[in-house]
């Protein structure tokens, strides 16, 4: 058999990769993943793919699509979509919020912490009573009172937020390593996730 290239593969789809997985009741729970293929056009993506992937050749899940027994011709696009969705879509979902989030690159420690207490204050107090000339070690009586306040825990809770660097790192290795991490482009590397399961290794 001919090796098939994913240029041909692509154009023998009965309808968009990228459009069958923006539509995919899976993206329901991926929120962010779903914010990102949706708010770009699919054909857009379908053609950034194509000149990604377009010259390497197809894997055996993509021949295995033509089989009428392993997938309806008509459904091809929507079963592989949902294959890839299944496969990748939590992890993309969790880079993509990751890449999302705003925060200081030049600080190495941010926490912020919320602590409820049980508004019940219970408070002891001790008195002894000495007769005349009584030894301080012999009492000749005592009390214990013991006194108890209540309410609810949302009247006592702390909020905290430290941040900012604790010397472990320099700022220039921060800012060196956010820019790294700026480097990473969602899209290429979602394309690269694709490839593992529609494309050999071979070029």
């Amino acid at each position: 058999m001919l090796r098939m290239k994913m240029n041909k593969f692509l154009k023998e789809l009965p309808t968009s990769l990228f459009g069958e997985m923006a539509t995919n009741t899976r993206l329901d729970s991926l929120l962010s993943l779903k914010t990102l293929i949706t708010s770009n056009d699919a054909s857009n993506l379908d053609l950034l793919y194509l000149t990604h992937s377009g010259d390497k050749y197809i894997s055996k899940l993509c021949y295995y699509s033509y089989d009428e027994d392993v997938m309806t011709p008509a459904d091809r696009s929507k079963n592989i979509a949902d294959l890839i969705l299944l496969k990748f879509g939590s992890n993309w979902n969790k880079m993509y919020k990751s890449l999302l989030e705003e925060y200081n690159p030049t600080y190495d420690y941010d926490k912020t912490t919320h602590e409820e207490f049980n508004s019940k204050v219970k408070n002891t107090s001790a008195s002894k009573r000495y007769g005349f000339n009584t030894p301080a070690d012999s009492p000749v009586g005592d009390t214990d009172i013991e006194s108890e306040s209540s309410g609810t825990k949302d009247d006592n809770f702390t909020d905290s937020h430290v941040y900012g660097n604790v010397g472990i790192n320099s700022r220039a290795k921060l800012i060196n390593e956010e820019l790294e991490l700026r480097k990473k482009n969602i899209i290429e590397m979602i394309f690269n996730d694709i490839d593992t399961m529609l494309c050999l290794k071979i070029y």
